[in-house]
């Protein structure tokens, strides 16, 4: 019976290993560029800012931070700077990528 557990608990480890490769994998896949944003002055221009971006074709999740006038925004696909950039001077504020 000993071998049994053994092969059952190495199944397991394998199986879990597995889920976090495939998981790690398909989150990985997701490109993330920060955007420093001039003009934010409060927490409702951040997140107007965060509403403007959530409209671009193509951005996966963002986040702005006030504190940081940065927003990192997640992509399903090739990043859309100019889109991007277009979305929030049309919100009232710039957009420009860091590296």
């Amino acid at each position: 019976m000993r071998p049994r557990l053994s092969a059952g608990v190495s199944l397991a480890a394998a199986v879990l290993l597995f889920l976090v490769l495939t998981v790690g994998a398909a989150q990985s896949q997701h490109e993330t560029n920060r955007y420093h944003i001039r003009g934010m002055v409060c927490q409702a221009c951040a997140d107007h800012v965060q509403e403007a971006i959530a409209e671009v074709e193509g951005v996966h999740s963002s986040r702005v931070v006030l504190e940081e006038r940065m927003a990192y925004v997640s992509w399903e696909a090739a990043p859309r700077h100019d889109a991007l950039a277009d979305a929030v001077r049309e919100a009232g504020f710039q957009a420009f990528r860091t590296r």
